[in-house]
This record gives C-alpha cells, structure tokens and sequence, in this order.
C-alpha cells in the first residue's frame, strides 16, 4: 500500500522490466496515476493494446483473443475491494477477466480508496 498517485505509479514501475509484455483494459485509475500513458504509449514496454490494434480484427480476431487472454504482465483496477479482500470487478468487454483469474502471468492491481 501506498500513500500518493505518484508513490503507485513508481512501485508499478518498478515491478516491470522495461521492454516488457504488458496489457491492460481501459482504466482510469492507471491514466489518472500516468500508468496508463508510460506503459502502453511510451514505447519503452511491449505493449499488446499497440499490437492488436495494428490487427484486423475482421480476419485475425483469434490471434488478438489468444495473445490478450496470457499476457506476462495484465495490469488493472477494480471497482471495489471488500473488508475480506474480494475483488469486485466489472467489464463492458469481459476481456481482462480471464488474465485477471488466470492467464497472466503477474497480475497487478491498482485501486485507490
């Protein structure tokens, strides 16, 4: 746990080697914090969200499903946490709750209170 935006920022950071694999759905905790911006628009990680977005989804959606569901780094939020430590999620897509259950490979999470 942290105390500041800019304190989750830089523990994230330091969690993930630059170069890395990382993915994420939209959030706006992670942009709010700069997450999002350093991570998927910077260049300095491998971003999925920039690859499959350069897919079409029309003749390739299969590729873009498999590569998302296993990424070695899934980042996120969550819309609450209980006192017991469930994580209550919600998603238009669906599509980070499989790397959030199981497929990726370190999942991290950024919730603010």
């Amino acid at each position: 746990m942290v105390e500041t935006g800019e304190e989750a920022r830089k523990t994230v950071l330091d969690l993930i080697s630059v170069g890395a694999e990382v993915h994420s759905g939209k959030s706006k905790t992670l942009s709010d914090v700069g997450l999002y911006q350093e991570l998927f628009e910077s260049a300095r990680y491998d971003s999925l969200r920039t690859r499959y977005m350069a897919i079409d989804r029309q003749t390739q959606g299969r590729e873009i499903r498999k590569m998302i569901a296993a990424p070695d780094y899934m980042l996120g939020s969550v819309q609450a946490i209980t006192e017991s430590g469930d994580l209550v999620i919600a998603s238009a897509s669906s599509s980070q709750i499989g790397p959030y259950a199981t497929g990726a490979g370190s999942l991290i999470i950024v919730a603010g209170s």
